[in-house]
């Protein structure tokens, strides 16, 4: 069977590129959107560790021994 019209083979391949082109723009977006999400979830943990007070020495083991200890260790 010969074609004589191309015009609806070029009308169908004009919407599939369209189309493909839509999903790969939608797939950027979401993809740029998660991107975001991420770095400002990270830069909110950044400014709450930033914003708490130094951890003290209560947990360490150097002030865990008695006041004794702590000046005998380098010295013997």
């Amino acid at each position: 069977m010969r074609m004589d019209s191309y015009t609806p083979v070029i009308i169908i391949e004009g919407l599939l590129v369209f189309g493909v082109v839509l999903l790969l723009y939608y797939l950027h977006i979401r993809e740029m959107r998660q991107i975001r999400a991420k770095k400002a979830q990270l830069e909110r943990e950044e400014a709450l560790r930033q914003a708490q007070p130094p951890a003290s020495d209560a947990g360490s083991v150097e002030s865990s021994k008695p006041p004794s200890e702590k000046g005998s260790a380098t010295t013997s």
